[in-house]
This record gives C-alpha cells, sequence and structure tokens, in this order.
C-alpha cells in the first residue's frame, strides 16, 4: 500500500507470484460487518491496516497499538489555518476550575496522550472545559475540531452507529455482561506527521494530541472499525456500539458480584473478549451482570424486576426545565440537547426539537424568551 501524489491510498495486487517461484507478499484482505466500505488487510508478517475512503488504520507487526491517519479533501493538506482564536488565551475560570484543568491537563500528559510541542504549528485547537455531574472529575477539556473537519474526508455510514436500533437488539438479551473499553479513543495512536494539525494552547504553553480526539469527524467510526476487527473471532455472542461491549451469555454460570455489582472473577466468555480486545491495546473495567445492581450500558441503569431485565436513564441527567422563572433561549436550547441525547429513542423528537430551535432563533442567547414561545 502506498499514497500516491495526490494523498489517495493505493493499494497493489495481493498474493501475486513472480516468475521463477518467488512469492510476494502474501495478504488476506476482507471487510467488516455492518462497515460497507471499510476493508482488511491482514499480511503474512503480522501487520494489519484497515482502509476506508476517510481514514486509514495500521499496527506494525510486534504492536498491540493502532495507529490513525485522516484523509484530506482533495487529496491535499491546506494552508496553515489563521483564526481569530489562536488560542492565545484561556476560558476565564474560577480557581477550582483553573485546578481542576491542571490535574486533568496533568492527567494527559502522565498517560501519554498528550505531549508539550515544539515543532511547525499549522492549526491550533480551541478548547473549552464541559461539565459533568455523573463524573468523578467535574470538568472536562473538550477540543473543537470543526474548523479542522471541514478539510476532512468524512463518509459515514449510515445506521452504522445507530443507537434506536442497538438499544432495541440489547434490550432482549437477559443474560450476559457488559463491559466499558477505557478511553476507548486514546487507544488508538494519530500518524505524528498530523500532530502539526492537533496543537492546543493551554496557559501559554503548546501541547499536542497524540491520540485519536473525539471531535474528529470520522473518529466513531474509526474505533467502530477496530473493535469490530478485533471482536470478529470471538466465539460468543458478542456485540459493541463505541465503546460499550455486551456479551451474551449462553450457559449456566454464576458468578458472584461485589457491593457494585462487578464480577470478582471473569467468566470464560468475558476472558476471551478481554483478551482480544487486548491484541488492540484495549482494555476495559471490571464486567458487571446484566441486571445487577449498578450496572450500566449506553448511559442507561439496568436493573431486574419481577424476573425481567428493565432500562432506566440515570437519576442524574434530568431532562426537566423549570418554567416558573425566567427562560432564556440557551437554557431552551440546553433542554432541546439533552431531550435528544437522552432520548435516543423517540424518533419524532429531533424534527420537533428542530422547529423549536428555529422558531427561537431570532431572539438573543440570554434573552428571557416570550410565553408564546414556551407555549410551543
Amino acid at each position: 500500500m502506498t499514497w500516491d501524489e495526490h494523498g489517495q491510498i493505493t493499494v497493489a495486487a495481493h498474493g501475486c507470484v513472480h516468475e521463477g517461484g518467488e512469492e510476494s507478499e502474501e495478504v488476506k484482505s476482507y471487510g467488516l460487518p455492518n462497515l460497507p466500505g471499510v476493508k482488511v488487510y491482514e499480511y503474512a508478517n503480522g501487520k494489519v491496516e484497515i482502509i476506508s475512503s476517510d481514514f486509514y488504520l495500521w499496527r506494525e507487526p510486534g504492536e498491540t497499538q493502532f495507529t490513525c491517519r485522516w484523509i484530506w479533501r482533495n487529496g491535499c493538506a491546506p494552508e496553515p489555518f489563521y483564526s481569530a482564536n489562536r488560542g492565545d488565551y484561556n476560558p476565564k475560570l474560577t480557581q477550582k476550575e483553573e485546578e481542576e484543568l491542571a490535574a486533568e491537563v496533568k492527567k494527559l500528559v502522565q498517560n501519554g496522550w498528550v505531549k508539550e510541542f515544539d515543532d511547525e504549528v499549522y492549526n491550533i485547537v480551541p478548547w473549552v472545559l464541559v461539565p459533568q455531574p455523573h463524573k468523578t472529575t467535574t470538568l472536562r477539556m473538550c477540543l473543537d475540531f470543526r474548523l479542522l473537519n471541514k478539510f476532512l474526508v468524512n463518509d459515514p455510514i449510515r445506521d452504522m452507529v445507530n443507537c434506536v436500533d442497538t438499544l432495541h437488539k440489547w434490550r432482549s438479551v437477559t443474560k450476559g455482561y457488559t463491559l466499558d473499553v477505557t478511553k476507548c479513543y486514546y487507544t488508538v495512536r494519530m500518524c505524528p506527521s498530523l500532530y502539526k494539525y492537533m496543537v492546543v494552547m493551554i496557559n501559554g504553553a503548546l501541547f499536542v494530541m497524540t491520540v485519536l480526539p473525539f471531535g474528529v469527524c470520522f473518529a466513531p467510526k474509526a474505533v467502530t472499525a477496530v473493535i469490530t476487527f478485533l471482536l470478529q473471532g470471538v466465539a460468543s455472542p458478542v456485540s459493541s456500539f463505541i465503546d460499550d461491549v455486551i456479551i451474551e451469555e449462553e450457559n449456566d454460570v454464576a458468578v458472584p458480584v461485589d457491593e457494585l455489582g462487578q464480577l470478582q472473577y471473569d467468566p470464560p466468555a468475558v476472558v476471551a473478549v478481554r483478551k482480544a480486545l487486548a491484541k488492540g491495546n484495549m482494555y476495559c473495567k471490571p464486567a458487571q451482570i446484566i441486571g445487577a445492581p449498578n450496572s450500566r450500558v449506553l448511559g442507561l441503569d439496568l436493573f431486574t424486576c419481577h424476573g425481567s431485565v428493565w432500562w432506566r436513564r440515570r437519576r442524574d441527567q434530568s431532562i426537566d426545565i423549570d418554567l416558573d422563572g425566567a427562560v432564556t433561549k440557551r437554557d431552551v436550547a440546553r433542554w432541546c440537547g439533552r431531550m435528544v441525547g437522552h432520548v435516543p429513542i423517540a424518533g419524532w423528537l429531533r424534527p420537533h426539537v428542530a422547529f423549536l430551535l428555529r422558531a427561537v432563533s431570532r431572539t438573543p442567547w440570554d434573552e428571557d424568551l416570550d410565553d408564546s414561545l414556551l407555549d410551543l
């Protein structure tokens, strides 16, 4: 496989035999289920390539971690980006937020996900702190890749990451286990040649993301391809949705759990999944029995009621809005986002939310809304 002069991927013919009996490198190629257009090439020396129209993943012989490279639109990289926000200033933070930001950066650097950068800079990515009330760390630094995404090929596969269908399928599983891949996106390295487009400025210092960022447009498709590739040889019925994995137990296995609902030891089906994911440098949190106390998947709590497994929204994710006081456009937009994100199975909800946001679009963000708009 080579890159041509236009930045496109060219794959040579595989398994060819040269005259004189000398064989070229043998390659096994195939597609991945539910990912049309994504091809896998497994070489005899152990190298693996996962190729799509919008990304290129590879794993060298003897390694476990995949490396990722995106594909530029029109086959060529853009000139350096210049915008009003060059990252020369930070959002105004309280002392507590400054402390949490310092702790977050320290954690990112210690894990090798971010490192200081002293090289050519083509893009400085803006960032914001996002509250996470259900996490131990209440604030998380999120990068804004919208400008960069305009220059990247993005070919999302319809229904590839379909939460609605996944919920319907998984609700039929009443006996099994749930696994959550730890820092799923960060298990994929980024190609060093792309570092100059992923620079972030924090307190005047330049850092760079060395792993796959959440905000890059093709990231969900890329990690889905990696996990699908890793799990394809597992014998037990297994299904994944981004970093959530559910394993159906076919045998009558009684495994004790602790007070948090986590397995005290892994049954064979869970061990097989862990070993498969570890071949891609992906490791999971403690497994949980479906329906056990504190078990959770797809952001929903699972519990057993009258012999059946029930699903419910987490108690810390309220979708209510207080209409007794003044309500601004910002309050409505935030509420609409929670509704769409927390009730994904309500397909009718998106057009209703879109209509409501359009109705309030002419109102300034922090101005109180008229009662006629709230009645909608």
